[in-house]
C-alpha cells in the first residue's frame, strides 16, 4: 500500500498524541488539509483553532474521513470537555468550502458534544449535517449557497443547539429541499446502502436565526418522528421561497411536541409564500407562543392547522393588519389556547430573552465623545454630538452584523464600521418602542443609495458609503431597529 506522507500538521499532531494521550491540545490550522488532520485527530477538550487560510479541500475517505464530506468529525468530546470547532476571530470567521453545489456535504458531524463556532460554510449539496450527534452547539455561523438544505439534524441526533446563526441562498440545485433547518428525516429515508435513518431528533432548539432570503424551501421543516423540537426567537424573510415540492410556508411541522415561539416572519412581497406556519400528517400536541408575521395583507393564515392538538396562545399576531390567524375546522384537527405546563424556558441568545419576541438583545448605542469643554460654564448633560455640514446634526456608530435598536434622540446618522457596498441593510419596526412605527427615508450621506421605509421590514443591497441620513415623515417616528452585514 502506498504511504501518505505526513504534513508538518499531522507530524506534530502524531507527535503529540502520542507523547500526551491524555490532554487536550489547542489544534492550530491554515488551510483545507490541516483542518481535515485535525478534525480526524481530535479528542475530548481538544480545540481546533482557524486561522485565515484556504479552507477548500477534497472529500475522500483517505483525506477528510469520509467519501462524502470535506470537513468531517467523529470522536466524542464530553459535557466537560467538548470538542470546539472556531475561527481564530469572532470578527473574520474563517469560510469551509465544498467543491460544487450539487454534490457532497461541507461539514458533517457524528460525534457528540461538538462547540462549532464563529464560520461560514458555503458551495456544497448539503451545509452541515449531524447524524446520531448529540449535544452539540452551533453558534455563530453562516450557511447559505448550498444545492439543499443548509442544517440537517439526522439520524436520531438530539438535544442540539443552534443559535445566533445566519441562512440564505439555499435550494440552489434543488430548490424542492433547499430548507434552512431540516430536524429529523423523511420516513424510510436511507443512506443509499440500506441503512435507514432514525426518526427520533428530539429535543433540539433553533434559536436567535436570521433565515432568509432565497431560502427555497421551507425555512424548517420538523419531520414525522421528532419530538420536542424547540424553534424561537428567529427572524424570517420569505423572498425567494420556490413552492417546489410544497415549500410554501416559513414553518413545516409533521412532529410533536414542537414549541414555535417568539418568531417573527415577512413574506416581503413573496407570492410562493402561503400560510406562516402549517402542520401536516402526524403532528400533534404543537404550541404557539408570541411569534408575529406579515403575509402583506393577504387573506392567507398565520397557522394552518389540518391535524393533530395544537395550542395556540392569543399573542401570535398578523402585523399586516389582518385578523386571519388560525384555518382549522378539520376533523383531525384541534384548536386550543391551554398551553401546556412544563414547556421549558427561552433560551439566551446573547442577552436574556425580552417580553415581545425580540430574536437579539438590543445593543446600547455607542456615544459620541464629549468635545472640549468651552468658556461656557453650564455643564452639558449629554455627548455633545459632532456636526457634519449639510446633511447630519449628530452621528450614532452603528456596530456591524448586529440587529441594533436605534433612537434618533442618538443621531440622526448612522455610521456602520464598513461600507455598505455590496452588502446588505436590513430595517425593522423598533421592538422596544412599540407606541409607533418608524416610516420615513434612508439616504447615504457619504456615497450612494436611498431606501423608503413603509412597512414593518424592508432591505436594501444598492447603498454604497458608510453613512445614512435618517429621515422620518410626518408621523414622526423616532425608533427603529437596523442592521448591515
Amino acid at each position: 500500500m502506498k504511504k501518505i506522507p505526513l504534513t508538518p500538521l499531522a507530524l506534530a499532531l502524531t507527535t503529540a498524541l502520542a507523547s500526551q494521550p491524555t490532554l487536550a491540545a489547542t489544534l492550530n490550522v491554515y488551510n483545507g488539509p490541516d483542518l481535515q488532520q485535525a478534525m480526524q485527530a481530535a479528542k475530548a477538550g481538544d480545540e481546533i483553532v482557524l486561522h485565515p487560510g484556504n479552507y477548500e479541500s477534497v472529500a475522500t475517505s483517505s483525506l477528510s474521513g469520509h467519501a462524502n464530506a470535506h470537513f468531517f468529525g467523529s470522536a466524542n468530546g464530553t459535557a466537560s470537555s467538548p470538542i470546539t470547532l472556531r475561527s481564530a476571530s469572532t470578527t473574520n470567521p474563517q469560510e469551509l468550502r465544498g467543491a460544487t453545489p450539487d454534490k457532497k456535504i461541507v461539514l458533517y458531524i457524528t460525534g457528540d458534544h461538538w462547540r462549532v463556532k464563529d464560520l461560514s460554510v458555503t458551495n456544497g449539496q448539503k451545509g452541515i449535517i449531524l447524524d446520531n450527534a448529540n449535544h452539540v452547539v452551533i453558534d455563530n455561523v453562516s450557511v447559505h449557497g448550498t444545492g439543499q438544505e443548509a442544517i440537517h439534524l439526522r439520524d436520531n441526533s438530539s438535544n442540539n443547539l443552534v443559535k445566533n446563526s445566519r441562512v440564505y441562498n439555499t435550494g440552489l440545485t434543488s430548490a424542492g429541499t433547499g430548507e434552512a433547518f431540516y430536524v429529523g428525516s423523511h420516513p424510510g429515508s436511507a443512506d443509499g446502502s440500506g441503512y435507514v435513518y432514525g426518526p427520533a431528533c428530539n429535543n433540539n432548539v433553533i434559536g436567535g436565526n436570521t433565515i432568509g432570503p432565497d431560502v427555497r424551501a421551507e425555512h424548517i421543516d420538523i419531520k414525522a418522528g421528532t419530538s420536542g423540537t424547540i424553534f424561537e426567537y428567529n427572524i424570517m424573510d420569505g423572498t425567494g421561497i420556490s413552492g417546489a415540492n410544497s415549500a410554501d410556508s416559513f414553518v413545516d411541522i409533521k412532529g410533536e411536541n414542537a414549541v414555535i415561539r417568539g418568531n417573527k416572519a415577512y413574506r416581503n412581497g413573496e407570492a410562493k409564500v402561503k400560510h406562516a406556519f402549517e402542520t401536516h400528517d402526524v403532528a400533534d400536541e404543537n404550541t404557539f407562543i408570541g411569534n408575529q408575521v406579515d403575509l402583506d395583507g393577504t387573506s392567507n393564515y398565520l397557522l394552518f392547522a389540518s391535524v393533530g392538538v395544537n395550542h395556540v396562545s392569543g399573542d401570535n399576531v398578523r402585523l399586516d393588519g389582518r385578523s386571519d390567524r388560525i384555518a382549522s375546522g378539520w376533523s383531525a384537527s384541534t384548536i386550543d389556547s391551554n398551553i401546556p405546563a412544563g414547556i421549558p424556558a427561552p433560551g439566551n441568545y446573547g442577552g436574556s430573552p425580552t417580553p415581545t419576541p425580540t430574536p437579539t438583545p438590543t445593543p446600547t448605542p455607542t456615544p459620541t465623545p464629549t468635545p472640549t469643554p468651552t468658556p461656557n460654564p453650564t455643564p452639558t448633560p449629554t455627548p455633545t454630538p459632532t456636526p457634519t455640514p449639510g446633511a447630519c446634526s449628530t452621528i450614532q456608530a452603528v456596530s456591524w452584523d448586529v440587529k441594533t435598536e436605534i433612537s434618533l434622540a442618538n443621531g440622526n446618522c448612522l455610521q456602520f464600521s464598513q461600507s455598505l457596498a455590496g452588502n446588505n441593510l436590513q430595517v425593522w419596526d423598533s421592538d422596544t418602542h412599540t407606541a409607533c412605527n418608524f416610516r420615513g427615508t434612508l439616504n447615504s450621506v457619504d456615497g450612494n443609495g436611498s431606501l423608503n421605509v413603509t412597512s414593518n421590514y424592508v432591505a436594501s443591497a444598492a447603498f454604497t458609503g458608510t453613512t445614512l441620513k435618517v429621515t422620518p415623515d410626518a408621523s414622526g417616528c423616532q425608533f427603529l431597529k437596523v442592521r448591515a452585514y
